[in-house]
């Protein structure tokens, strides 16, 4: 009988230990967390483990700025950005070459707070996270990332040109305008001299040209070439017209010649 008693009384705590453990006999333990090695995750999204926004997402990242820092960790280039608006942000991205002054643009950015990078081994407040940033290659001038990608908007004001006469079988900077409907995306011919140049922006040279025609904002054309020129020399351009162009980044013409081909006619004294 204390035999029987005995197994009943093992049989009652066994079965109550087996309640007590979730209906199984074997001890149940949750995986570990994988630990992501790396930041990098899938491209233009966030690195696998990062949280999900909190709340009301902050105002929105401008798209164009300079590198005040930069630095490469876990497949992703860290970015300390200048908007010109008066705050920095930091933003992150697939790798990719920057240099400190670079003017980026920043394309299809997330705010991640609280963000931590754990090859940096550093928490953010704040980080963007973004589909790229894109080195525009020029540097930061006075007045803000803004100021310096304004180009597209800016029309260089009338200056004093000489020596500059129609081509023969070309045109004159104010015809150009002024029959602007008439030649967009037809190839044309005319003389001009150098009043700007921008260099390396988009992989692109970008030069303004004026021949003392044109009303005013109609006296001033645009032309990107691989070719060069300096300000001053008095050149030869042939390209297609484009009307209405925008490239984004701030970059917007009534006309430009798109990949021109430049001759230097007359250097600059």
């Amino acid at each position: 009988m204390k035999t029987a008693r005995l197994v009943l009384l093992f049989v009652a705590i066994a079965a109550l230990l087996t309640a007590c453990s979730g209906g199984s006999g074997t001890s149940q333990t949750a995986p570990a967390p994988t630990e992501t090695k790396t930041d990098a995750g899938s491209w233009g999204q966030p690195p696998a483990g990062a949280p999900a926004p909190m709340g009301a997402a902050p105002a929105g990242l401008p798209s164009i700025g300079t590198v005040m820092e930069t630095m490469d960790s876990g497949g992703y280039t860290y970015v300390l950005l200048d908007s010109g608006n008066g705050k920095q942000d930091w933003v992150a991205a697939p790798q990719v070459a920057l240099n400190k002054g670079e003017v980026v643009r920043v394309e299809g950015a997330q705010p991640m707070p609280g963000y931590t990078s754990k090859t940096l081994n550093r928490t953010f407040d704040m980080l963007y996270f973004a589909g790229a940033i894109i080195p525009s290659g020029s540097p930061m001038p006075a007045g803000g990332a803004n100021a310096n990608l304004a180009e597209g908007r800016t029309v260089v004001a009338a200056q004093a040109v000489s020596g500059v006469s129609k081509m023969q079988g070309g045109f004159s900077i104010g015809e150009v305008f002024s029959k602007k409907n008439d030649l967009a995306n037809k190839d044309v011919k005319l003389r001009g001299q150098v009043v700007k140049v921008s260099r390396g922006i988009m992989g692109k040279n970008w030069i303004h040209i004026q021949d003392g025609t044109g009303k005013d904002k109609e006296n001033d054309l645009t032309l990107t070439t691989a070719g060069d020129a300096n300000k001053g020399d008095i050149v030869v351009v042939s390209g297609k017209l484009i009307k209405d162009k925008d490239f984004g980044m701030g970059y917007r013409y009534d006309l430009i010649i798109e990949d021109a081909d430049v001759k230097v006619e007359k250097a600059a004294q």
